[in-house]
């Protein structure tokens, strides 16, 4: 079957009997390549998005408009103007949502823009490369193997049964969790507090934080090397016993169950727990 392209841009035309909505629906399911990169780009929300066993991506998002500091009718002109938009094709899709037409408000002295609030629900086979770019949200991913990048600023992270190689850059996350991660972590968090449970490190590994928790909860058969440098008020805590190379006040070398991948760690004021699931 020959490659195809797909470029769809859906706006939604709501019946006459709810012309007045503050919310409308969008429903849509395409071909994708098992193995394709997914990218999903969105702004205040809710994203759940899950694996199956079909060589397709569904999507379905609620589109709701938010009427806090503003008007019911401007709330209703920002659903009507957003767009969902899926881009690319079976190997390479972009799910996003396109506020380019959403009104400004002249206010406050200035021109103000509430884009609405939506509610994803998108379903895609599990091997699959995920891109996620979400902002001031609660995102949940589960069940998917590939190649890994997620950035999320102001939004709660929930990930469960993921594998492969996982970057994480997360601004204000709160307090965000990741369970049963098997393979290899690239971290940047800035005052966030990541708990990550059932976690099999397979690959080397790098976990820059700044301002948080971080605890690892892992199988008392783990092998690693640590290597940690800390600064300004950071600490760390393991209950596996370590075999040191060398070991200060600012840094840390040494050995788990004999080593194996290599898990560096750099912090500024942040606790570290490496706990015995």
């Amino acid at each position: 079957m020959k490659p195809f392209s797909l470029r769809i841009s859906f706006l939604l035309l709501l019946l006459p009997a709810t012309l007045l909505a503050q919310s409308k629906n969008f429903n849509r399911s395409v071909e994708f390549s098992s193995g394709g990169d997914l990218h999903v780009n969105t702004d205040v929300g809710t994203v759940r998005l899950t694996s199956w066993d079909r060589n397709q991506v569904e999507v379905i998002a609620r589109i709701i408009g938010r009427t806090e500091n503003t008007s019911e009718d401007y709330a209703r002109r920002a659903v009507e103007a957003t767009k969902i938009e899926l881009i690319g094709d079976a190997r390479s899709l972009t799910v996003k949502a396109n506020y380019d037409d959403v009104p400004y408000e002249n206010k406050w002295g200035g021109r103000n823009r509430i884009v609405p609030r939506i509610e994803w629900e998108i379903r895609a086979p599990r091997q699959a490369n995920i891109d996620l770019d979400v902002d001031r949200s609660e995102a949940n991913l589960r069940g998917f193997d590939g190649r890994h990048h997620l950035k999320t600023d102001r939004t709660t992270l929930r990930v469960e049964d993921m594998s492969g190689e996982i970057r994480l850059n997360i601004d204000r996350g709160d307090n965000s969790q990741l369970s049963n991660v098997r393979g290899s972590l690239q971290i940047d968090a800035d005052r966030t507090n990541l708990m990550f449970d059932r976690l099999q490190l397979t690959g080397d590994s790098r976990v820059q934080m700044d301002r948080g928790n971080l605890e690892l909860r892992m199988a008392g058969s783990q092998g690693l090397n640590v290597s940690m440098v800390k600064e300004r008020r950071s600490s760390f805590q393991s209950d596996f016993p370590i075999t040191t190379n060398s070991f200060s006040e600012d840094k840390l070398e040494g050995a788990i169950n004999g080593g194996g991948p290599r898990l560096t760690l750099q912090t500024d004021r942040t606790k570290v727990h490496l706990k015995n699931n």
